[in-house]
């Protein structure tokens, strides 16, 4: 059998226990919930708690309330808990090399990865172990700024598979305006430029060195709570971003390709 055939399809359940496989047993250190990878229904508690009006509401139903008010204030949340759940499993999980995730991986070290998760505990896990990367690892080209070190850089490796993220990734960002200086003028103007995705892990920086974040620019840059498509009812206008579009792209033709 050819790994490179299987797919495997990740929803939130996939991380649920990463926590216990890590021995992680305390509570997160900034936010100082508890440390476990969200289910929808978990949301509630992270995003919602100080919200008295969620009676009778879905989960789905209350952040798209919050986006119609423009209160950000719930996609922050979670994403505050998602980056510090990274932060704080991912070195537990590097340091027991006989989890189950690692073994996981090892045993389909070629397969395709398609996720509706937005976090990062996969890439984290597979740049540990030298097969990702983040200029060719999500499925379609993303750049990226790295580390210069004396003599040169380090080389900058190839994916052994992709990690497909089908509502967008914290990670990764898409640039779509640049400036452009028009010949006979002194102005130079802003234009609509084919999309180019940066590669931006915010708070995650130090764990994909030596891949550091792309700091913003003046033409474009987009906070990590809106480079996902929030949990709302209708997705509709999230999956026509740049990004996603892309990668449901890749993910068809590997669906199509698979055992």
């Amino acid at each position: 059998m050819i790994k490179n055939d299987v797919v495997f399809i990740l929803g939130a359940g996939f991380n649920v226990d990463a926590v216990s496989e890590a021995d992680y047993q305390k509570p997160l250190l900034i936010s100082g919930l508890s440390a476990h990878y969200p289910l929808v229904a978990d949301l509630l508690e992270i995003c919602f708690k100080e919200d008295t009006n969620y009676v009778n509401k879905s989960i789905e139903d209350l952040f798209q309330d919050s986006i119609d008010e423009d209160d950000k204030t719930p996609l922050i949340k979670l994403y505050d808990y998602l980056m510090e759940l990274d932060w704080c499993i991912t070195p537990y999980l590097k340091r027991k090399r006989n989890n189950a995730y690692l073994r996981f991986l090892r045993d389909f070290s070629e397969s395709h990865l398609i996720t509706f998760n937005y976090d990062s505990l996969l890439e984290i896990l597979l740049l540990a172990e030298g097969s990702w990367f983040p200029g060719d690892g999500y499925g379609v080209p993303v750049q990226f700024n790295m580390e210069h070190f004396r003599g040169g850089t380090p080389p900058e490796g190839k994916t052994l598979r992709h990690v497909l993220h089908l509502h967008g990734s914290l990670c990764v960002y898409t640039e779509d305006f640049s400036i452009e200086k028009q010949p006979g003028s002194w102005c130079p103007i802003l234009q609509e430029c084919e999309p180019k995705f940066l590669f931006d892990p915010d708070k995650l920086w130090q764990f994909f060195s030596p891949f550091l974040r792309i700091f913003p620019s003046i033409t474009s840059y987009t906070n990590p709570y809106n480079r996902i498509i929030a949990p709302i009812p209708n997705k509709a206008e999230g999956l026509k971003s740049a990004f996603i579009k892309a990668v449901y792209d890749k993910a068809i033709q590997y669906l199509n390709n698979a055992n």
